[in-house]
C-alpha cells in the first residue's frame, strides 16, 4: 500500500517480496516486458503451503516467491485491502 501511495511518476509495476525473496532484475524486466503495462496484471506464484493454496483456490500469489502487479491493478488491491484484514 505504501509503495502505491508514494505516487512516483513513470512507475509501471509494483514488485513485492519478503526478506527471503530473490529477484533477478534482468529476468524480471524481461518477463514483465511481455505484458502490456497499460492493462491490469497480477503476476506471481502459488504458496508453498498447500493449505493456503486450497483456501484461496490456487488463484492468489504469495510474497515468499514474490509477486508483481501493474500499477493500476495495485491500486485496486490497495482499495480492497481494508476489507481483507
Amino acid at each position: 500500500m505504501e509503495s502505491f501511495r508514494v505516487g512516483l511518476p513513470n512507475v509501471r509495476w509494483i514488485v513485492m517480496g519478503t526478506m527471503i525473496s530473490v529477484f533477478f532484475t534482468d529476468t524480471l524486466v524481461s518477463v514483465l516486458a511481455r505484458y502490456d503495462h497499460r492493462q491490469m496484471h497480477y503476476v506471481g506464484a502459488n504458496s508453498e503451503s498447500v493449505e493456503q493454496d486450497v483456501m484461496h483456490s490456487y488463484e492468489m500469489a504469495f510474497s515468499g516467491g514474490g509477486f508483481t502487479s501493474q500499477l493500476r491493478a495495485g491500486g485496486e488491491l490497495v482499495n480492497a485491502l481494508d476489507g481483507c484484514l
